[in-house]
């Protein structure tokens, strides 16, 4: 009995130890862990201040750190001064002045350099941006979206009632009416629009064009290339927000971006020339050549 009591003691203090080396060993590596963990100092030429915070948020998290009691607050102080570089932090200085940055609060010192670092921006103007953004020349699809996205940021695209957000609803009208290829603006309406819609726009945008022509007759090739146009982008405005709401093959976004882009390869593999690009100059020189070439 003494045999098998000595041997229980044995196993107790052997399993006790095998726990012990594994506590060891996990606080061991969870300490590593995170002296490893270093922030880096907060750069306004690399980062916004808002990735900053969800920078250091994560930071604060592996600490195992926050601001619910006045000693951890504290410790959040010393942890977001510590990675602010001198520059941020003389500016910090003057904002708390004539206190210093140490005797505020976390949330405080976040307020101020929120307030400082990353003004609310004029939503109308930010908007007049977005809209205003075309494609460049020479620019790729995907960079235009890219930018498109980008500047929406500030836009405050939001369902009015619900708050839901709209923005690629907005990506996707403006996308359409500033890309700079008109094959590829009209390929994309006739994908979204049933085809009775976007004839119908055509249809009213011709008989626009019909009347006026009686009145602005001119070059003997009855309205000028201005009205022309005109009228074609009216009606293409007419078609493009209509697209937003009646997306027939209800395509996403992605899709879209898709298609525009092969038909862009398609055009530059195939090296068509756009007849919309001639004006009225262009069309005449070519008719004297084709009767010159008649004649002879």
């Amino acid at each position: 009995m003494a045999d098998v009591n000595e041997i229980l003691t044995k196993l107790t203090d052997v399993l006790t130890a095998i726990q012990t080396t594994q506590q060891s060993l996990v606080q061991r590596s969870e300490s590593t862990y995170i002296s490893k963990d270093h922030l880096q100092a907060y750069d306004e030429s690399n980062e916004s201040f808002d990735c900053y915070l969800q920078r250091l948020d994560n930071h604060l998290k592996l600490k195992r750190v926050d601001d619910t009691t006045p000693a951890s607050d504290k410790i959040c102080v010393q942890i977001l001064i510590g990675c602010l570089s001198p520059k941020i932090y003389q500016t910090l200085t003057k904002l708390t002045a004539p206190e210093l940055p140490s005797t505020k609060t976390y949330k405080q010192l976040i307020k101020l350099l929120k307030e400082y670092l990353s003004p609310q921006a004029s939503i109308i103007a930010e908007q007049h941006k977005f809209y205003t953004r075309m494609q460049l020349e020479g620019e790729a699809i995907q960079n235009y979206v890219a930018e498109l996205r980008k500047l929406t940021i500030n836009c405050n695209f939001n369902c009015p009632s619900c708050q839901a957000s709209t923005i690629d609803t907005h990506i996707r009208a403006q996308f359409i009416r500033g890309i700079r290829d008109n094959d590829i603006r009209e390929r994309l309406l006739r994908l979204l629009l049933s085809t009775h819609t976007y004839e119908h726009n055509l249809y009213e945008a011709s008989e626009t064009m019909i009347y006026e022509s009686v009145y602005f007759n001119k070059n003997r090739l009855l309205l000028s290339t201005h009205t022309y146009e005109h009228n074609l982008y009216e009606a293409s405005e007419t078609m493009i927000y209509e697209s937003v709401y009646f997306n027939k093959n209800q395509l996403s976004f992605e899709e879209i971006i898709q298609i525009a882009q092969s038909v862009e390869i398609a055009k530059q593999e195939s090296n068509q020339m756009q007849p919309n690009n001639y004006n009225v100059h262009t069309l005449r020189e070519n008719s004297n050549e084709a009767k010159s070439n008649q004649s002879r």
